[in-house]
């Protein structure tokens, strides 16, 4: 796995999380801290005429070196689309509407600091060409206003990059690296329980760009000694609980976003169909999961055993049947987890 240091942050978990990006300030929020910066230069010299000089030179430099410090900071910490890894890439194409909006702010941010620079570089020549006072401070206040009017120009840019680092720090934090196991499912099916079951620990639930609902991460330690590896275990609500052809073009980009993931895939039955879905519906699901994880290996779990053996429903050969609520066959999913990824 790829890890850019300058961005990401590895965690002791082995999960990459993008928490290093700094709020973007607005327009205004930045305007204010760099004229308020100047304000507070203080220069001597009794010449009234170098004293003006030498203010003004300074408060530009000021102001210029605030601007272009705030946005080279951003340009830093956000990641370029091309170097994101696939999984993750996808994810931002999804909740941004396009990956290469950000891409695009993040230039239109270089061009600010170009231009704010080239300004006051401009606006010093001339301060140092001229022995008038009014004329100094006419100058730098004409700088002013055109640095002030180059980054209220950006402010949809800055608006936007805020949203783009507010969602990134959202992203679930999972290592494309290490094993993977994916749970899915038609709704109330009982994954979120057999999660809770599967997972060493409670479940984080981390919120998700594409979707009011979140996506409930746990982690598992398989082997033994020196072999131990971490799995991690994706619950996956509101992303694949419904057939392909009525998704909307969000969930089919976090779908594709999936397809990234080397996992292995439990999908969960409910064969006493009091989840309110029957079991048509439920194949139908299944049919779309082997669509996005084509070539993955599917272990199919029969949930609710508890339940639906009262309905005098037979066990099938070839699936696992478990009750995510009395733990009956959790042991052997665990079995099958270690067999397949340990």
């Amino acid at each position: 796995m790829k890890v850019l240091r300058k961005f990401y942050e590895l965690q002791g978990n082995g999960c990459i999380v993008y928490n290093k990006i700094p709020t973007v300030l607005t327009a205004s929020e930045l305007l204010d801290k760099a004229m308020g910066r100047a304000a507070k230069v203080e220069v001597s010299d009794r010449n009234r005429v170098r004293y003006e000089r030498k203010l003004s030179i300074t408060k530009l430099d000021s102001v210029s070196n605030i601007v272009q410090s705030t946005f080279s900071k951003y340009i830093r910490s956000f990641p370029k689309s091309e170097e994101m890894e696939p999984f993750y890439r996808e994810l931002m194409d999804a909740a941004l509407g396009g990956i290469e909006k950000m891409d695009r702010s993040l230039k239109n941010l270089q061009w600010a600091s170009d231009m704010v620079q080239k300004i006051s570089r401009g606006a010093v020549r001339e301060i140092k060409m001229s022995d008038d006072v009014a004329e100094i401070i006419r100058i730098r206040k004409a700088a002013y206003g055109r640095i002030s009017s180059i980054i209220e120009r950006i402010d949809p840019e800055l608006l936007f990059l805020n949203r783009v680092r507010n969602t990134m720090r959202a992203l679930p934090d999972i290592d494309t690296s290490a094993p993977i196991v994916v749970v899915a499912g038609a709704p109330n099916v009982g994954k979120s329980l057999l999660v809770s079951h599967l997972s060493s620990a409670s479940p984080e639930v981390a919120s998700y760009p594409f979707t009011t609902k979140g996506i409930l991460l746990g982690h598992r330690d398989v082997g033994e000694g020196r072999n131990v590896r971490r799995v991690q275990i994706i619950d996956t609500p509101g992303i694949l609980d419904r057939p392909m052809e009525e998704r909307n073009a969000i969930e089919l980009q976090a779908i594709t976003a999936l397809r990234h993931l080397d996992a292995l895939i439990l999908f969960v039955f409910d064969p006493s169909e009091t989840c309110g879905y029957d079991m048509e519906y439920q194949n139908s699901l299944l049919s779309g999961i082997g669509e996005v994880f084509g070539g993955r290996e599917i272990v199919i779990l029969h949930n609710k055993v508890d339940m639906w053996r009262e309905f005098g429903v037979k066990e099938r050969e070839g699936v696992i049947s478990i009750s995510s609520t009395t733990g009956e066959g959790i042991e052997e999913v665990v079995r099958v987890i270690e067999e397949r990824l340990g």
